[in-house]
């Protein structure tokens, strides 16, 4: 069974985390890992993390070049992740970098996805609900998914609350499969 994402991007993110702490650089290592985790979404990085005929140091050139300028220290993280042939969790590893960083901070980061774009009062709505919902300051990032039909799901952590058109038929569907008499 091969393992959880989140599960093996955890002690990547969590020492990332406290030695960026430790070195009062937590937001240059957010905007590092931002960086890094834009361009691991490409296909091209892709392609080129996983062909063998390019070594280490041809990476981390071609890397530098897609992201600019980084730290050496955030280099020397990258280069850790490839070495080890976890470069494919950074996406994860700056998920839960940022995580930690709103716990830090003693905000909740949370996600809506909506099936079109939300207004600016809407978004201020969703943000004034949410923080009141969860207690405490929150980050809030949204995403448009027009899969999703309408409604909206909201990701906080591990808590999921999914009130989208395209959830509520699937559940109608579980339920509807769930009932039928054979």
């Amino acid at each position: 069974m091969a393992e959880d994402t989140a599960t093996l991007a955890r002690p990547y993110a969590k020492a990332a985390f406290e030695y960026a702490q430790e070195q009062g650089e937590v937001d240059r290592w957010l905007e590092g890992l931002n960086k890094l985790s834009i361009a691991f979404e490409e296909p091209k990085m892709h392609e080129i993390m996983s062909n063998p005929e390019f070594e280490i140091k041809q990476q981390m050139d071609f890397i530098q070049r897609a992201v600019g300028d980084l730290s050496e220290d955030i280099k020397n993280f990258l280069h850790l992740l490839i070495e080890s042939k976890r470069y494919t969790l950074i996406g994860e590893i700056q998920h839960q970098f940022k995580n930690y960083h709103c716990l830090s901070q003693n905000t909740k980061q949370v996600e809506i996805t909506t099936a079109i774009e939300l207004s600016g009062s809407d978004k201020d709505g969703f943000g004034a609900s949410l923080s009141k919902h969860f207690g405490c300051p929150i980050d809030l990032s949204y995403e448009v998914d027009p899969k999703i039909l309408g409604g909206a799901v909201i990701r906080a952590g591990d808590q999921i609350i999914d009130g989208s058109v395209a959830g509520r038929m699937q559940a109608l569907t579980r339920d509807m499969a769930a009932a039928s008499v054979y």
